[in-house]
């Protein structure tokens, strides 16, 4: 290609893909060589992240090429500069940690690359940097306990750059593990990732042990999702393993998120299943109350409601338990659908039973 029109396409803004192949077409032993296919490579680099889908991966594929092709010298005057390489590595570590691009073997190389790199301890950030490209692999591995470890080894606070990148590993950490929370059952790794990433986005946002005004905190949306799905995960956790202390944790984190939604159903029916699992009584009862003001009669969250108030107030007031149930049972005389009709014959047996007028003793991580 003549010589003129290769200094041309160099100099334009966001050259045509046709006209970067002129650069990458040219042969080794022509002077232009390297410093053509690192501007192939800067502007591929550039249009992988503004594209999106398949054409973002082949435009990925196709930077990477490149940069294979530059990671050596290709004859004996051509001369790397380190900086340039540096960058150029940071990003393919970048390009190698997307989804349907990873290559862990080769980011690894990369990583290592990078880190050996002269120059590379006096950029800022470059080492967190590093960590969040390895949390990424991890993520898309669906390794989250290594992530959670990674994560808990990125300090936050310690400089801008490296607080930076530790936001970013905590927020991708968290979005990743909520995401992969509502596909079926919650894995107990993955319930670990959504705790830990939640815990740390409200710890770069509190002041230590300063009093914390939680209405106000959660009037931010994106921290008002954060505490409800770290209520979520605790209240996975507790129905996996019975520790209480979860428990406990998922019926304040929903109490918390109930004073900025005080009237969504299903945070106040979550909170009602802990607080009975916990046996606080009378939050119990007056959350089941809250949801039958609110459900409409005869619907299965009604039922349920209805239910679980009766469990509970049999315990200390049986003949309360009796008047409710004889008010249910003239207006409803079938008790419901199932599982809710089971449960309240099981109410009105034990009710009528007069050495039975105390519930069994829950099952530990079995809500009721």
């Amino acid at each position: 290609a003549p010589q003129l029109m290769i200094q041309r396409i160099s100099r334009e803004e966001d050259p045509a893909l046709e006209d970067l192949e002129i650069l990458l077409a040219l042969s080794p032993d022509h002077p232009s060589w390297r410093s053509s296919r690192e501007r192939a490579f800067t502007v591929l680099y550039r249009r992988f992240r503004r594209a999106e889908g398949e054409a973002r991966r082949d435009l990925g594929r196709r930077a990477l090429e490149v940069a294979a092709s530059l990671e050596a010298p290709r004859f004996e005057d051509d001369r790397i500069d380190p900086a340039v390489a540096l960058q150029r590595d940071r990003i393919v570590a970048e390009i190698l940690t997307t989804e349907g691009l990873e290559d862990r073997a080769r980011a690894e190389r990369v990583f290592e690359r990078i880190e050996a790199a002269t120059g590379a301890d006096v950029v800022p950030g470059l080492a967190d940097e590093m960590q969040y490209r390895r949390l990424m692999l991890e993520l898309l591995e669906e390794d989250f306990a290594g992530a959670v470890r990674r994560v808990r080894s990125m300090p936050v606070g310690i400089g801008a750059a490296s607080a930076s990148w530790a936001d970013l590993a905590i927020r991708q950490l968290h979005a990743t593990a909520v995401e992969r929370a509502r596909v079926g059952l919650v894995p107990p790794p993955v319930a670990d990732a959504i705790v830990e990433s939640g815990e740390r986005r409200f710890l770069e946002v509190t002041d230590g042990d300063a009093p914390v005004d939680w209405s106000e905190l959660l009037g931010r949306d994106d921290l008002l999702a954060v505490a409800v799905n770290l209520a979520n995960a605790h209240r996975a956790r507790f129905l996996s393993s019975g520790d209480t202390a979860d428990a406990e944790a998922a019926l304040l984190w929903f109490t918390r998120s109930l004073e900025r939604r005080p009237n969504d159903g299903g945070l106040l029916e979550s909170a009602a299943g802990m607080s009975s699992a916990l046996d606080d009584r009378s939050r119990t009862i007056d959350l089941w109350r809250r949801i039958l003001n609110r459900a409409d009669r005869g619907t299965p969250l009604w039922w349920k409601a209805k239910v679980g108030q009766l469990e509970e107030i049999l315990v200390d007031d049986p003949d309360q338990a009796r008047r409710i149930l004889d008010q249910v049972r003239a207006l409803e005389p079938d008790f419901g659908p199932e599982p809710w009709r089971t449960r309240m014959l099981e109410v009105a047996r034990r009710l009528d039973s007069p050495s039975s007028d105390a519930r069994p003793e829950p099952k530990r991580g079995v809500e009721p």
